[in-house]
């Protein structure tokens, strides 16, 4: 495994306790990216931070999937531009997670249990 961050030098075999710390960094910060990959075909990805993150997931199949939830965290009901990094990513407003939810998804990733309950999975594979 290996964990990457915006703006950090990258954590080869990263432990629970660095990808938490890693990711709870961006509590208060809204334009940033990070990922924990496999290898270069299956990762989990997340792009934004504080209350506002968007959740990917990559398959070894490669199918690619975008998370969202049942119970909406923003107070908005049309979809909304989110900006990272890499530029702007229109999500839905069931799109959305707090960082907290992101941290534990890539906690159930890097030791290969399942997705918490209320993420649900899209698959986005044919928008790119």
């Amino acid at each position: 495994m290996k964990f990457e961050r915006h703006e950090c030098q990258p954590i080869d075999k990263p432990s629970e306790k660095q990808v938490r710390h890693q990711l709870s960094l961006l509590e208060g910060i809204n334009r940033s990216f990070a990922s924990l990959q496999r290898s270069d075909l299956e990762f989990i990805q997340m792009a934004g931070g504080g209350l506002q993150c968007c959740l990917e997931h990559k398959n070894a199949e490669g199918k690619h999937f975008r998370a969202f939830q049942k119970n909406k965290i923003v107070p908005w009901d049309e979809p909304c531009e989110l900006s990272t990094p890499a530029g702007l990513i229109l999500l839905k407003p069931n799109e959305y997670f707090s960082i907290k939810q992101v941290i534990e998804a890539f906690v159930t990733y890097l030791l290969s249990q399942q997705f918490p309950k209320d993420i649900q999975w899209r698959d986005v594979t044919d928008d790119f």
